[in-house]
């Protein structure tokens, strides 16, 4: 940017190169500078006038508003000054008709030019108002228009700032949506979880009452089992004793043989011999009982071996390790005891249902 002055000898504006201080402090054009200097001794009021004269002849429309300005207060001064010297007036008028034709209307024609932008700038100040509500900022002087722009600039980083904070909460609303659905799924496979263990807690309860039921049924079909396994046993030994008192014993009676096996039955039977050739007389008021199983009897019986390999006796047959028992043998109904691993304390024989085998 070229910074100027004005020269206070021809009220010209140059810029400041072109501008020589003097000794004295003043300074001045160097063009004028540097012309010979002629001193003419005239009166003072001439002196101005003459210099007022050429100073008005060369401003022009590029003047600046200061020399202006001036130039009307040395005017004034000048009307003053010449007052009375008809000629000297006579140039102050010539010069000053000069600038009215030349200057003036240039002058007219920008407070014109002024006047329209005045009231362009007032009809947008108007319509500014109507827009964004804010007439009495808009009405003040354009000298307030940085203060109005720094406003703008001020609320444009607080809308870029709330409209940031605006995607953030949105993007967070997102997250927390995300969230909220992952956890109504948990929330649903937690529920259903909770509700098959419901089930499962029913199912588990209602097989423990049945189980429980079932138990109970066992038990008392137990102690019917074993109240009539008592009874049986008490119609038994009544029998065998009708049996011992009313019947003589068989003349001819088979010795035992080794195939024969008394093991855990000798402890219920009689002092008579049980290996009878025929048939005892059945008395009608006696029970129809039957003896154990005769000497050729095919026995099933799966007794454990001791040792390691498996052996045929005479005596007991074949023998090998039991298969393993079910846990379903401890609840069968009958009054057979068992050890802890299901297996019978005792011999038992196998025979039809209609007879009863001692």
């Amino acid at each position: 940017m070229t910074v100027s002055a004005t020269c206070q000898i021809c009220y010209s504006t140059y810029p400041l190169e072109k501008f020589r201080i003097l000794p004295c402090g003043e300074s001045a054009a160097k063009d004028l500078v540097s012309r010979g200097v002629f001193l003419e001794i005239v009166e003072s009021r001439k002196a101005f006038t003459t210099h007022f004269v050429e100073g008005m002849s060369k401003m022009d429309e590029s003047a600046a508003v200061g020399s202006v300005r001036k130039a009307v207060e040395k005017m004034d001064k000048g009307a003053k000054v010449c007052k009375g010297d008809a000629e000297l007036l006579a140039q102050l008028l010539s010069s000053t008709e000069d600038f009215k034709t030349r200057v003036i209307p240039m002058f007219e024609k920008a407070r014109t030019h002024d006047e329209e932008l005045e009231t362009v700038r007032r009809e947008i100040r108007e319509e500014k108002a109507q827009k964004v509500a804010l007439q009495e900022q808009l009405a003040r002087a354009y000298a307030l228009l940085n203060t109005e722009r720094h406003d703008n600039s001020r609320i444009r980083a607080e809308a870029a700032e709330a409209e940031k904070l605006a995607n953030e909460v949105t993007l967070a609303a997102e997250e927390v949506k995300d969230k909220w659905v992952k956890l109504q799924e948990e929330h649903a496979s937690y529920r259903k979880i909770a509700s098959d263990l419901d089930a499962d807690k029913r199912r588990i309860a209602d097989q423990r009452d049945r189980n429980a039921a079932a138990a109970r049924s066992s038990k008392d079909k137990c102690r019917a089992l074993k109240q009539q396994v008592s009874d049986l046993q008490k119609q038994l030994e009544l029998a065998q004793q009708r049996q011992q008192y009313s019947a003589p014993a068989s003349p001819v009676a088979r010795p035992p043989q080794p195939q024969d096996y008394e093991g855990d039955f000798l402890n219920n039977e009689s002092g008579t011999s049980r290996y009878l050739l025929k048939r005892l007389p059945v008395d009608e008021n006696s029970f129809e009982v039957e003896g154990i199983a005769r000497p050729l009897f095919s026995s099933d019986w799966n007794l454990e071996a001791r040792g390691k390999n498996v052996t045929k006796n005479i005596t007991y047959g074949l023998l090998k390790k039991a298969r393993p028992v079910l846990q379903t043998h401890r609840r069968v109904t009958n009054p057979l005891r068992l050890d802890s691993k299901g297996h019978p304390t005792t011999a038992i024989q196998v025979g039809p249902k209609r007879t009863v085998k001692v």
